[in-house]
Protein backbone atom coordinates (compact mmCIF):
# COMPACT_ATOMS: atom_id res chain seq x y z
CA UNK A 1 0.00 0.00 0.00
CA UNK A 2 1.58 3.78 -0.84
CA UNK A 3 2.06 5.64 1.91
CA UNK A 4 2.84 9.59 2.61
CA UNK A 5 5.29 10.44 5.43
CA UNK A 6 7.10 13.28 3.89
CA UNK A 7 6.64 16.06 1.61
CA UNK A 8 7.39 19.40 1.09
CA UNK A 9 5.25 22.06 -0.88
CA UNK A 10 6.60 25.24 -1.73
CA UNK A 11 5.06 28.16 -3.57
CA UNK A 12 7.20 31.21 -4.90
CA UNK A 13 6.04 35.18 -5.25
CA UNK A 14 2.79 36.23 -5.69
CA UNK A 15 2.01 35.91 -9.38
CA UNK A 16 -0.16 32.42 -8.88
CA UNK A 17 -1.85 33.93 -5.88
CA UNK A 18 -2.58 37.20 -7.64
CA UNK A 19 -3.80 35.20 -11.00
CA UNK A 20 -5.81 33.17 -9.20
CA UNK A 21 -7.95 36.37 -6.93
CA UNK A 22 -8.22 38.38 -9.96
CA UNK A 23 -10.10 35.39 -11.67
CA UNK A 24 -12.21 35.17 -8.71
CA UNK A 25 -13.12 38.73 -8.50
CA UNK A 26 -14.05 38.86 -12.16
CA UNK A 27 -16.38 35.83 -12.20
CA UNK A 28 -17.87 37.19 -8.72
CA UNK A 29 -18.28 40.67 -10.66
CA UNK A 30 -20.48 42.59 -8.43
CA UNK A 31 -17.15 45.31 -7.81
CA UNK A 32 -15.50 43.16 -5.98
CA UNK A 33 -12.07 43.26 -5.98
CA UNK A 34 -9.22 41.09 -5.80
CA UNK A 35 -7.64 41.92 -3.09
CA UNK A 36 -11.13 42.31 -0.84
CA UNK A 37 -11.23 38.27 -2.01
CA UNK A 38 -7.18 38.21 -0.91
CA UNK A 39 -8.41 39.53 2.68
CA UNK A 40 -11.26 37.29 3.25
CA UNK A 41 -9.29 34.42 1.99
CA UNK A 42 -6.39 35.26 4.75
CA UNK A 43 -9.25 35.57 7.54
CA UNK A 44 -10.71 32.42 6.65
CA UNK A 45 -7.58 30.70 6.77
CA UNK A 46 -6.35 32.24 9.89
CA UNK A 47 -9.58 31.05 11.71
CA UNK A 48 -9.27 27.49 9.51
CA UNK A 49 -5.91 26.98 10.89
CA UNK A 50 -5.73 28.26 14.64
CA UNK A 51 -5.79 25.47 15.77
CA UNK A 52 -2.02 24.67 14.36
CA UNK A 53 -0.09 27.79 15.32
CA UNK A 54 2.69 26.22 13.14
CA UNK A 55 1.05 26.81 10.11
CA UNK A 56 0.35 30.48 10.75
CA UNK A 57 2.37 31.59 7.77
CA UNK A 58 0.20 30.38 5.45
CA UNK A 59 -2.65 33.42 5.84
CA UNK A 60 0.10 35.83 6.18
CA UNK A 61 1.75 34.30 2.81
CA UNK A 62 -1.77 35.17 1.28
CA UNK A 63 -1.86 38.75 2.72
CA UNK A 64 2.24 39.24 1.86
CA UNK A 65 3.55 37.14 -0.80
CA UNK A 66 5.15 39.38 -3.17
CA UNK A 67 9.17 38.26 -3.02
CA UNK A 68 8.49 35.64 -0.62
CA UNK A 69 8.15 31.77 -0.53
CA UNK A 70 5.41 29.86 1.62
CA UNK A 71 7.01 26.27 2.04
CA UNK A 72 4.54 23.74 3.51
CA UNK A 73 5.87 20.59 5.08
CA UNK A 74 4.23 17.22 6.17
CA UNK A 75 6.86 15.14 8.00
CA UNK A 76 5.77 11.80 10.43
CA UNK A 77 7.91 9.27 12.01
CA UNK A 78 4.39 7.30 11.18
CA UNK A 79 3.15 6.96 7.42
CA UNK A 80 0.01 7.95 6.56
CA UNK A 81 -1.83 5.34 3.69
CA UNK A 82 -3.45 7.14 0.69
CA UNK A 83 -6.52 5.48 2.65
CA UNK A 84 -6.54 7.45 5.81
CA UNK A 85 -5.55 10.75 4.12
CA UNK A 86 -8.35 10.32 1.66
CA UNK A 87 -10.69 10.02 5.44
CA UNK A 88 -8.96 12.85 6.76
CA UNK A 89 -9.63 14.83 3.38
CA UNK A 90 -13.50 13.46 3.48
CA UNK A 91 -15.12 15.77 5.92
CA UNK A 92 -14.52 19.36 7.52
CA UNK A 93 -14.04 17.93 10.77
CA UNK A 94 -11.66 15.32 9.86
CA UNK A 95 -9.92 18.17 8.10
CA UNK A 96 -9.44 19.67 10.31
CA UNK A 97 -8.23 17.42 13.03
CA UNK A 98 -5.49 16.69 10.07
CA UNK A 99 -4.37 20.35 9.73
CA UNK A 100 -4.11 20.46 13.90
CA UNK A 101 -1.26 17.98 13.08
CA UNK A 102 2.22 18.74 14.96
CA UNK A 103 3.90 17.02 11.56
CA UNK A 104 2.21 19.85 9.71
CA UNK A 105 4.37 23.11 9.63
CA UNK A 106 4.48 26.25 7.40
CA UNK A 107 7.24 28.57 6.97
CA UNK A 108 7.05 31.68 4.55
CA UNK A 109 10.54 33.80 3.76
Amino acid sequence: STALQNITISLQGDRLLNAGFLLAARQIGNGTTAEQIREQTAQILQAGLSANPALAAIPDYVEHPSGRTLTVTYASATPMSLTALNAAMSSPAAMLTFLASPDLKAFAQ
